[in-house]
């Protein structure tokens, strides 16, 4: 067990083979934080810079839905992340155990999508949403977004990159997050990734799964999952169809602002209040859907005709023919 000045009662409440999660008393003023750092054996100067990155990330983000940092120590040469603590546990942790009822479910929801809202206006991408990155807590109804470890400043819509490989965890990630497009990622990931951890929440499972990574990449760029009031009656159309607007493969066509996403769940929600059977009423959702900030179309557009021919290019090289296309 480690021992760190100005702090009490350490006890480890997550580790992973490169991270260790402490909760701990501040000798201050007896307050409750969460402390994190690197296992010495995954130390490097690449993580220790990660870390650091974090602590200038959330000391830009002023919410009531992202963790609040309160310093950062160093501690035989690994910095440790000290972090406001609300109790509760993931998500993750808690859905394993039982599940979560609709109603907290969109409450959750709803606090994750106010938590993006405060990010994506400091221009923050999370890239890592998922339900072991938010932390709930039933007694208070408190929620946090956690884990800003691969967060990224969103670039100008004239200078994003494409990224080389995967980022993020697989089962959650939005397809220009593969690295198998050639799209760049911009705060619209975030929602995708809303979409995924959501469609969990409410199914048990995520949209895809397998244990084979290729196989996870090619679904969630090409493989629509099975809507979830299909999968499960007991699950409103209406929350289905926003599920569904955020799962969609193109980032043009998910929702383009956190806004209407809330005013979606709230609808929602309001359903849920009405009496009688309002598992089938159905509405159109993004309605309030404005753009948070400029986006730069990266489709081909009055290209039909070249991309037919390209595909049936493809099909016939898939035949064993050898093409050239000029």
């Amino acid at each position: 067990m480690i021992t760190v000045a100005g702090y009490s009662n350490l006890q480890v409440i997550y580790q992973s083979n490169r991270t260790l999660a402490y909760q701990a008393k501040r000798k201050s003023d007896g307050a409750t934080v969460v402390l994190r750092q690197l296992r010495p054996e995954a130390t490097s100067p690449e993580g220790v810079a990660r870390y650091r990155r974090e602590f200038e990330l959330l000391r830009r983000i002023e919410s009531d839905f992202v963790v609040q940092p309160v310093e950062l120590l160093e501690q035989r040469n690994s910095p440790v992340l000290v972090m406001e603590s609300i109790g509760g546990s993931s998500v993750a942790e808690i859905t394993r155990r039982l599940p979560i009822s609709l109603r907290e479910t969109i409450t959750i929801a709803i606090a994750v999508t106010r938590g993006l809202d405060d990010l994506h206006e400091q221009h923050v991408i999370h890239k890592n949403i998922n339900p072991g990155n938010i932390i709930y807590n039933a007694e208070t109804g408190q929620v946090r977004i956690i884990d800003l470890g691969i967060a990224t400043t969103s670039p100008s819509a004239f200078t994003a990159e494409p990224p080389v490989n995967p980022e993020g965890t697989l089962d959650y990630i939005a397809p220009e997050q593969t690295g198998r497009l050639n799209r760049s990622i911009d705060y619209r990931a975030d929602f995708y990734a809303l979409g995924a951890t959501l469609y969990e929440m409410l199914a048990g499972k995520p949209p895809f799964t397998s244990s084979d990574s290729l196989a996870l990449v090619y679904s969630h760029l090409a493989t629509r999952p099975k809507p979830l009031h299909q999968a499960d009656a007991s699950i409103p159309v209406s929350l289905s169809n926003v599920v569904n607007k955020l799962l969609e493969k193109m980032p043009e066509d998910r929702y383009q602002s956190a806004y209407a996403i809330e005013q979606d769940l709230l609808r929602c929600l309001e359903l849920l209040d009405q009496p009688g059977n309002t598992m089938t009423t159905a509405f159109e959702v993004a309605l309030d859907d404005i753009p948070e900030q400029l986006n730069i179309s990266e489709r081909l557009l009055e290209r039909e005709e070249h991309i037919a021919a390209l595909q049936d290019a493809l099909e016939t090289a898939l035949t064993g023919h050898s093409v050239v296309v000029l």
